[in-house]
C-alpha cells in the first residue's frame, strides 16, 4: 500500500506492513470489518458495491485461489453488508471512476481513480488517484504530500 494512503484506510496498522507480504492490509477486509472506515467514505454504499463486484470478478478469474476463497468466506461470516451484496451476484470490473472520501487530516476529497494492470499477466495492478487541477482536493493532496515528506510528492502537470 502506498505510504501516503496507509493513514487514510489503514492508519491503525503498522505503516511498514506493506513491505511484508503476509502482513499487508486487505482493502476489502478493512472496508467491511474495520469500524473506522465507515467515516472515510461518504458514498459508503457505492464503495461496498464496487468492492463486492470486483471480488466477484477476481473469484471468476482465480477460482482455485485459496486466500481469495478464505477472504470471501470470512467477509460472508462477519459482515451482514457483505453477505447481502454477495448474494445479489453483481459482477463488475471497477477499473475507473470517482471516489469521495473524508480524510481525518484534510477533510473531504473527490478523486478520480483508474486501475491499470501490469503487463506481465500476474494480476497485479496499480491504482492511481488524481484530483482536478486547482480543486480543493488537489490542495488536500498537496497538504498530505507535505505532511508525509518527499516520498509522497504529488506530481505536477508536465513533470515526471
Amino acid at each position: 500500500m502506498e505510504p501516503s494512503r496507509a493513514p487514510l484506510i489503514a492508519g491503525h496498522l503498522d505503516p511498514t506492513s506493506p513491505d511484508r507480504p503476509l502482513d499487508r492490509p486487505n482493502a476489502q477486509r478493512l472496508l467491511f470489518l474495520a469500524p473506522h472506515t465507515r467515516e472515510l467514505y461518504p458514498d459508503r454504499d457505492e464503495e461496498l458495491r464496487r468492492a463486492v463486484s470486483s471480488l466477484r470478478v477476481a473469484a471468476g478469474q482465480y477460482p482455485d485461489d485459496q486466500q481469495l476463497a478464505e477472504l470471501i468466506g470470512e467477509l460472508s461470516m462477519k459482515s451482514v453488508e457483505f453477505s447481502g451484496l454477495w448474494s445479489r451476484h453483481g459482477v463488475s470490473n471497477c477499473t475507473f471512476g470517482t471516489k469521495r472520501s473524508h480524510h481525518p487530516l484534510v477533510g473531504g476529497m473527490e478523486l478520480d481513480f483508474e486501475m491499470m494492470q501490469t503487463p506481465d499477466g500476474s494480476g497485479q495492478g496499480v491504482l492511481m488517484f488524481t484530483a482536478a487541477d486547482g480543486s480543493p482536493s488537489e490542495a488536500a493532496l498537496r497538504l498530505l504530500g507535505a505532511e508525509r515528506g518527499p516520498a509522497a510528492r504529488v506530481l505536477e502537470p508536465g513533470r515526471p
